[in-house]
Formats: structure tokens, sequence, C-alpha cells
């Protein structure tokens, strides 16, 4: 009766997974900044996904890893709105 429904990582509920991916971080550490970013840009011009979480890649939550998800992971650190 008093547990609050999860509502996604901007509005965690008392059983929201707190290992629940973060859209954005790229490498898995934790935070989004500058290092997904580039981490990011690298996976695009290489090919390499070693160390790479691909479901946090997914900035634009369009499917799949490309350009769009860079420009939006980068207008993110930016702005600081999806």
């Amino acid at each position: 009766m008093y547990a609050r429904i999860d509502g996604g990582p901007s509005n965690p509920g008392y059983f929201t997974d707190k290992f629940a991916a973060l859209r954005g971080d790229v490498n898995g550490d934790g935070s989004v900044d500058i290092s997904d970013a580039t981490m990011l840009i690298n996976y695009l011009l290489s090919g390499n996904a070693s160390g790479l979480n691909l479901e946090n890649a997914n900035c634009d939550q369009n499917g799949g890893v490309d350009i769009s998800d860079a420009t939006t992971l980068i207008n993110y650190l930016l702005n600081g709105s999806w």
C-alpha cells in the first residue's frame, strides 16, 4: 500500500534495480560524462565494442548504436536534458 512504483532512473521506486541501465553511461562507471562520449565515438570509428555497454550507448533510444546516439549524448552533456 505504501510502496512507490518504479518510475525509471529519474523517479526510482522502493524496488528499483540499483544496477539498472543508465542512459549514456557508455563505459559503465555509474556516471555520464565526456569519457562516455569519447568511448562511444571511438566505438563508432573502430567497431571495437570492448568495454562498451551497448544498452546504455543507445542514447536516442531508437535501437542500435550509431552517430545519432553520439549526437544525443553530446547534446545531453551540453544541455543537461535528453
